[in-house]
């Protein structure tokens, strides 16, 4: 129970995704086509998407690059809203979903050319899951990243809070020690500070004003979820340390 205190584990964030049928990333849709457009995606290759969530990146990535992609998600509902959105945009057939953990990926060696993950590590195991991408990966195969990161040392209370969720924020050089770690070589990254307007005007354009509306009374609704947000204390902590967060974009290569 968060109002006892903030060291206990709220809520799986999962399960706020799986109740509002919206996944989001920091950056929105103009760092998913700036990561694509930094792998360097071609027609006919194959792509791994990690953490696929509602399938938005998989799609765009099928219908822009007319690549071969193979999206996978823990949450079978979101693979449910996934699939329905391939058909809905003529891409099922170019868009294999898998429900799978990314710590094991039920996939072949050196079978990718390319592989991505938006907001997703955050929440994985940090040493398994790197060393999975670079198994499936092809030699010099590209992993794209968008992550949230801290930007400055988070306070103690926000840490409290982040820790409460089941999550471990990195720094920018935590992420990249992690995957030259794991046998890849950094290529690019940029650290970026959250622009709340631009990420509000992504969503409402992916999904629709009318969808986020009605996910966000959902949520509200919601006892656990409604408890969360509508507690002072977390909200203060998160507000007052809003700058203490941002999103970086990487591109790491198999060497």
């Amino acid at each position: 129970m968060f109002l006892a205190g903030i060291n206990e584990k709220i809520i799986d964030p999962c399960r706020i995704w799986e109740l509002t049928g919206i996944t989001k990333h920091l950056g929105g849709i103009g760092a998913t086509k700036r990561l694509a457009e930094l792998c360097d995606i071609k027609p006919g290759q194959r792509v791994l998407e990690i953490g696929c969530g509602t399938g938005y990146t998989s799609c765009m990535l099928a219908k822009k690059y007319q690549a071969n992609i193979v999206a996978i998600d823990i949450s079978s509902k979101l693979l449910c809203l996934a699939k329905k959105r391939a058909v809905r945009e003529n891409v099922d057939d170019r868009v294999i979903f898998i429900n799978a953990d990314a710590r094991t990926l039920p996939l072949k060696d050196c079978s990718f050319d390319v592989a991505i993950a938006e907001s997703v590590l955050t929440l994985c195991d940090k040493e398994k899951v790197p060393s999975e991408i670079y198994r499936v990966l092809k030699e010099n195969g590209h992993f794209g990243q968008n992550e949230a990161l801290y930007l400055k040392p988070p306070s103690g209370d926000l840490s409290g809070i982040i820790d409460s969720f089941g999550i471990r924020i990195l720094n920018e050089s935590e992420w990249k020690e992690i995957f030259k770690n794991a046998g890849f070589t950094c290529q690019f990254s940029k650290v970026n500070e959250i622009d709340l307007l631009e990420d509000f005007k992504s969503i409402i354009k992916e999904y629709g004003i009318i969808k986020y509306f009605y996910a966000i009374v959902k949520s509200f609704l919601d006892p656990e979820i409604g408890r969360l947000f509508f507690n002072k204390r977390y909200l203060n902590i998160s507000i007052k340390n809003l700058s203490s967060f941002g999103y970086g974009l990487f591109v790491y290569k198999k060497t």
